[in-house]
């Protein structure tokens, strides 16, 4: 808490001293992060109708708590700054909207995926490259019991989507991946 609460802007240590941080510092778990919200430290950006909220995650990562009136879900970014955080957001939220035109085919790719009917892995690394924030992700794998790997069958990660549908844009990513990855001929391939 006080790590958290130290991050507050133009506070002298008397200030510090008598604050309580006890009513200020709440837990709060959003999409798969666990994090202590000082909403002390509150960055409103009203020409977009958003905040920032300065966080800290259970393993001690400072990050920014993005809340939009437009967007359901708040964005967790790891920017050092409020605004370089909103800017973050409102990028990972445009790539999502942006992604809608694709749900069909990703429907259908995970469908293919769960019957054995593709076959592909699926890194870490591509849901890194999703819209999706660091931080979830992480929370996610760990919260299903796998955060100490980088690595997974595309079936494992197709029946995940029945836990989260977000896992749509990482299955997205891999696809976009595997199908910009030469072929390499195999053994049994006709050449």
């Amino acid at each position: 808490m006080d790590r958290l609460a130290a991050e507050r802007p133009n506070q002298s240590a008397i200030e510090r001293l008598c604050s309580d941080y006890e009513a200020d510092i709440v837990f709060d778990r959003a999409d798969w992060v666990s994090a202590l919200v000082d909403t002390g430290n509150v960055v409103e950006f009203s020409t977009k109708k958003m905040t920032a909220t300065r966080a800290m995650t259970l393993q001690g990562k400072l990050i920014w708590l993005i809340r939009s009136a437009q967007y359901r879900r708040a964005y967790h970014s790891s920017e050092t700054d409020a605004a370089s955080a909103v800017e973050d957001a409102l990028r990972a939220w445009k790539r999502r909207s942006d992604m809608r035109r694709y749900r069909d085919d990703v429907r259908a790719i995970v469908s293919d995926l769960r019957w054995g009917r593709k076959r592909f892995r699926i890194h870490v690394d591509d849901a890194y490259a999703s819209p999706l924030c660091n931080e979830g992700v992480d929370g996610f794998l760990r919260s299903i019991g796998v955060g100490r790997f980088t690595d997974f069958p595309g079936w494992f990660i197709a029946w995940c989507f029945a836990l989260d549908r977000q896992v749509g844009f990482v299955i997205w990513e891999a696809y976009k991946r595997t199908q910009a990855e030469p072929c390499v001929p195999t053994d049994n391939t006709v050449r």
